[in-house]
């Protein structure tokens, strides 16, 4: 079985379950900051 950590070591002691979600998260908040951009640049009439 694979060892991703062990208690010596020393730094951030993360599992891979809570990295998979926290990247899930960012992709989600950029998803979510590409659309308001798009409908604000929609609404104040700019044409890209």
């Amino acid at each position: 079985m694979l060892l991703f950590y062990t208690d010596d070591d020393p730094g951030l002691k993360i599992t891979p379950t809570v990295v998979l979600v926290l990247n899930l998260c960012f992709i989600g908040f950029v998803t979510v900051l590409h659309v308001f951009g798009k409908i604000y640049r929609h609404k104040s009439g700019e044409v890209a």
